[in-house]
């Protein structure tokens, strides 16, 4: 089974990503990538592939509980160049960097993890917009630049495990 280890928006953060993904989707016909589905998150680990159910859980409850609210900001605009993503960079704080390291360093003991998950240094990002043509990229970039930068902050209040199904 594959599973994905998630933090997801609240609030009134949740409310203006969500607009925007939903503007993009609406303005360059997005509509076949699924994002109008969409759930404001940041990916924390995975998708990951385990066969043990049980010990996913305990290792994400053991990990998770371990952490008092950790606080992030969200931070402009960004984009992976090699994948045509268009994302909210997200600027975080100590406390998140090592929770999601930490879930990572457990995991792997168990788990076939993303190549990303190996490696210390990770992007944290929120999509906009992903699985795009290079010229729906660059119009996206283009756009997302006349908008006005998010500069807030934010708390991984708690963390979310799900069954992954790809979009």
């Amino acid at each position: 089974m594959k599973y994905l280890i998630e933090f997801r928006f609240f609030g009134s953060a949740r409310k203006e990503i969500k607009h925007l993904i939903g503007e993009v989707d609406r303005r360059f016909h997005l509509s076949s990538t699924g994002r109008g589905r969409s759930v404001p998150h940041i990916t924390l680990c995975g998708p990951l592939s385990i066969k043990n159910q049980g010990k996913l859980v305990s290792v994400f409850k053991e990990t998770c509980e371990s952490k008092g609210l950790i606080q992030f900001i969200v931070d402009g605009f960004s984009s992976f160049e090699n994948s045509n993503v268009v994302y909210f960079n997200i600027k975080p704080s100590k406390e998140l960097d090592e929770c999601r390291w930490e879930l990572s360093k457990k995991l792997r003991k168990y788990a076939k993890l993303q190549s990303f998950d190996y490696n210390r240094k990770f992007y944290f990002h929120s999509t906009i917009a992903m699985k795009l043509s290079h010229g729906k990229f660059k119009a996206i970039k283009e756009y997302i630049k006349n908008k006005q930068k998010p500069n807030y902050k934010h708390t991984l209040i708690r963390a979310t495990l799900l069954k992954y199904t790809p979009i």
